[in-house]
């Protein structure tokens, strides 16, 4: 039968060093509860915190005992349950990882016994990533990445491919619509150039002196480029074209984005009505200039 009792238990018959009930991921898990006592599960003549332990570490300091919540004859897997109960409302994403991979790996719980814990929804895609590697694990704990980023990476790229794919995404720092086109881009290239999605990113070379928004810009062009190589040659011939006409700062030449359109459009800065018609007047008097323009239409 399971009991929970409260006792005081001496400091010395805890075994601290037992972290068997953690789930937390490359943190500080105890500072992470906010137990009011600790709770700790009585097993083999010691005692092993469950939950509580920044209380356990406050109390030890100048106390020989503890007041503590102690369960006995309980299953050790139910026992890891309620240490997730406990701290439901704090754990991070990467912490549901591990304790969904700890509750299937060492104590043998089905699929359909942890979607009473976790939600079905995104449970295969915690499965999934508790297999991957640190350098993943390490991007959702920071924050640099979000799981179901990560997540939807791991649907596209073997295990070889990922981590790289992953490092650009985090390097760039590409919210979820970029990553797509990236992710998007990337795999059209390598069929297109029928190579390995890795030989590709490897070729991008991107710097490690440069800022996020700055290598975001890098890749961008590197992948219009592989990806549209003949529009890009065309867009820098429109560019000089552009650049010949020779039109002050404040008239600004928009083509359509790749070439896709049959607009060209025009921004005029003008500080009053007068300086608009100047500015009219210049377009028109090079309005030949622009012929070329529109041809690329």
């Amino acid at each position: 039968m399971n009991s929970w009792t409260l006792k005081e238990i001496a400091i010395k018959d805890i075994d601290e060093k037992d972290c068997r009930f953690s789930f937390r991921y490359k943190q500080d898990f105890q500072a992470v509860d906010n137990g009011l006592m600790p709770v700790v599960f009585y097993k083999d003549k010691d005692f092993i915190i469950v939950d509580g332990r920044k209380r356990f570490n406050f109390f030890k300091k100048e106390n020989n005992k503890i007041p503590a919540l102690v369960i006995e004859n309980m299953p050790e897997k139910d026992v890891f349950v309620k240490a997730i109960e406990f701290n439901k409302k704090t754990m991070q994403e990467i912490d549901e990882v591990n304790a969904v991979g700890i509750l299937t790996k060492r104590y043998g719980v089905d699929e359909k016994e942890i979607k009473k814990i976790f939600s079905n929804i995104i449970l295969e895609k915690y499965l999934a990533i508790d297999d991957a590697g640190d350098f993943l694990k390490d991007a959702i704990c920071n924050g640099s990445i979000k799981l179901m980023q990560a997540a939807y990476v791991m649907d596209f790229f073997n295990k070889d491919e990922i981590e790289s794919v992953l490092s650009i995404i985090v390097d760039c720092k590409l919210n979820m619509n970029e990553q797509k086109e990236f992710v998007e881009d990337i795999i059209f290239i390598s069929r297109k150039e029928k190579k390995e999605s890795l030989e590709i990113i490897k070729e991008l070379n991107m710097p490690l002196d440069k800022d996020a928004k700055e290598k975001k810009n890098m890749l961008r062009l590197f992948l219009k480029n592989r990806r549209y190589p003949e529009i890009m040659e065309t867009m820098a011939k429109v560019e000089q074209d552009i650049k010949n006409i020779k039109l002050p700062k404040d008239i600004q030449v928009n083509m359509p984005k790749l070439l896709e359109g049959d607009v060209v459009s025009f921004c005029i800065q003008a500080k009053d009505v007068e300086d608009l018609k100047n500015k009219i007047e210049i377009l028109k008097n090079k309005a030949e200039g622009f012929k070329n323009l529109f041809e690329y239409l």
